[in-house]
């Protein structure tokens, strides 16, 4: 992790406290998440956490809801937010 990182801390639904850390790095193509889940850490490239971070869900993000538009620049043109071939092609919206 770089002092360039974006780093999200999010809550369960119902937990007053966070359970979990996303980190954004890069930008454009070289953009990327990683999550310290369970999911994320035996080699998943993406999770609910990660989708909720891109989703700019104010309910679970309990910390770094003041980078989702440095989130957003930067994801601008990677392949995770990619309309055709992004994050919803597994968590479709709905």
């Amino acid at each position: 992790m770089t002092n360039e990182d974006l780093v999200f801390k999010l809550r369960e639904k119902d937990d007053a406290h966070p359970h979990a850390t996303v980190v954004a790095t890069g930008e454009g193509k070289d953009f990327s998440m990683f999550c310290g889940c369970l999911a994320c850490l035996n080699g998943a490239l993406i999770c609910p956490q990660i989708v909720a971070v891109i989703r700019e869900d104010k309910d679970r993000v309990m910390y770094g809801q003041g980078q989702f538009e440095e989130l957003r620049k930067r994801s601008n043109g990677s392949r995770l937010t990619d309309p055709n071939n992004g994050y919803w092609k597994f968590y479709p919206l709905a």
